[in-house]
């Protein structure tokens, strides 16, 4: 069986801090956010994928707002998961979700609620 070995994690800044402190302290190794003032570690995407993957989730999904790009993931039979859809622009059907679909570009157009519940058939 295969050892993973996490990085070191560099301990955040206490308090809050400016987006130029923040640029100061971030290395390029370094997994992190700053939302609001506060810095905000993150996990690789690798290892919450295997935390994904040891909890037998059926689906998921992943939602880049800044390149308005997502990927939806369904696992399969064999319980490996496969890419039900990628892209910017296009409808993905869930599985999981009997019945419902998701015209992808509403991620970052945001319409107006009443013409997307429309779309649904909703009213």
């Amino acid at each position: 069986m295969e050892q993973v070995i996490y990085a070191e994690t560099r301990t955040p800044p206490q308090d809050k801090v400016s987006f130029e402190e923040f640029l100061e302290w971030l290395e390029e190794d370094t997994h992190a956010e700053w939302v609001d003032g506060e810095v905000v570690l993150k996990m690789p995407v690798s290892v919450e994928h295997q935390d994904i993957n040891s909890a037998g989730v059926p689906e998921y999904w992943v939602i880049d707002p800044e390149r308005r790009y997502a990927e939806f993931f369904q696992r399969d039979e064999t319980g490996a998961y496969r890419t039900a859809f990628s892209g910017s622009e296009g409808i993905y059907r869930s599985r999981i979700l009997e019945g419902f679909w998701l015209e992808v570009r509403w991620l970052w157009e945001r319409p107006p609620v009443w013409d997307v519940l429309k779309q649904l058939g909703l009213v």
